[in-house]
């Protein structure tokens, strides 16, 4: 997190690729999320199908397994 906030991208990618990758969709959701709350005086509801959940679930543990094992050395 550090480097994203230094804007060190090359930097943030060496230590955590997905959460660099995820941060920029979590910061438009927020954005979208604010903008809702101010604008219409609503809370938005965020209907996230459950293979999309699924899909997460399991790209985060490959992702985990991958880094961990060193096979990301490699490729």
């Amino acid at each position: 997190m550090h480097e994203l906030l230094h804007w060190n991208w090359r930097g943030a990618m060496h230590y955590n690729s997905l959460l660099t990758v995820l941060a920029p969709l979590a910061l438009l959701w927020f954005a979208y999320f604010c903008y809702q709350a101010l604008r219409y005086d609503r809370l938005p509801v965020l209907e996230v199908p459950r293979f999309a959940i699924v899909t997460l679930g399991v790209v985060a543990v490959l992702f985990t397994v991958v880094r961990n094992t060193g096979i990301a050395f490699v490729i």
